[in-house]
């Protein structure tokens, strides 16, 4: 019973989101290319994942 339920919200919602972007009124989360290519770039130095939360 919970799982149709989940099954049927989640339907739903994908219907929802596929009709608001054909209309254009949504696009999804925004990235922050900048913010990824630090982290990258930090990785690449090796930085520990500790460091760069900071």
């Amino acid at each position: 019973m919970a799982r149709d339920e989940y099954e049927t919200r989640h339907k739903r919602q994908a219907q929802g989101i596929a009709k608001a972007r054909a209309e254009g009124k949504y696009r999804g989360r925004r990235v922050n290319e900048a913010l990824h290519q630090d982290i990258r770039d930090q990785l690449t130095l090796r930085r520990s994942y500790s460091y760069i939360q900071m």
